[in-house]
């Protein structure tokens, strides 16, 4: 009898440990990253302590365009995962992550990206597609040309947003 009691007790202990450990993992992931939004980060300065703005990851700013690009483009294997709609609310969503992003070729590519469709140019969608879908490593779903309707109610949409 005594025995089931030490095995139960140490079936509890362990269990217990499993879940502190996947609970600090879970906790390090998301501190590290892993929700796709960087902690703030302490800097010392000559003068005082600064922290900086919170830095978006690129890769959420590029799979934020892939979804909305997604929703404009016919896929060449009919294979496309994940749609956001295109308006003004995601584009400036986009936009402000842009903001926090750290200034590179590609954030700059992306930017200009959202500049075109804010004003309605959807004119490279496949290639706007194309290059956000090849930043995430694409294997399947490439565009082979843009669903004409889609387009056409996303320039009319980014239209009566200017108003």
């Amino acid at each position: 009898m005594q025995r089931k009691y030490i095995i139960g007790a140490a079936v509890s202990v362990v269990l217990m440990a499993a879940v502190f450990a996947g609970g600090y993992t879970l906790m390090k992931t998301k501190m590290n990253g892993g929700s796709g939004v960087q902690g703030t980060v302490s800097q010392q300065t000559a003068s005082s302590q600064e922290v900086s703005a919170p830095a978006v990851d690129e890769k959420d700013i590029v799979e934020e365009v892939h979804l909305m690009s997604n929703s404009l483009i016919i896929a060449g294997d009919n294979q496309v995962w994940g749609e956001e709609e295109v308006n003004k609310e995601n584009i400036e969503k986009v936009e402000k992550m842009l903001d926090q992003a750290a200034v590179n070729t590609k954030t700059k590519k992306l930017r200009e990206i959202v500049a075109r469709w804010k004003q309605g140019d959807f004119s490279q969608v496949v290639d706007d597609h194309n290059y956000v879908w090849h930043q995430l490593g694409g294997t399947v779903g490439r565009a082979s040309g843009a669903d004409e309707k889609a387009v056409s109610e996303a320039e009319a949409r980014m239209k009566s947003a200017e108003q």
